[in-house]
């Protein structure tokens, strides 16, 4: 935003992208904080997992392994 001048045409929809993307991480860091609580010998927790498949790579914000018993 530093870069535009100001009252740019395209300031609105910057700004607007920008609450976006901290609404995101904001959200995505209560969730990681909540979960970190979880008995570390009976979770796995990650964080930001990439992972590379067919035909594109992706990643996966948050993902939990635990147990299951029937």
């Amino acid at each position: 935003m530093r870069h535009l001048p100001p009252g740019h045409a395209r300031q609105p929809a910057i700004i607007a992208d920008i609450k976006k993307i901290k609404a995101g991480y904001n959200g995505e860091y209560r969730v990681f904080q909540s979960l970190k609580s979880l008995p570390e010998k009976e979770y796995l927790l990650f964080h930001d997992l990439r992972l590379f498949g067919s035909p594109f790579p992706f990643q996966m914000d948050i993902h939990i392994l635990f147990p299951f018993n029937p």
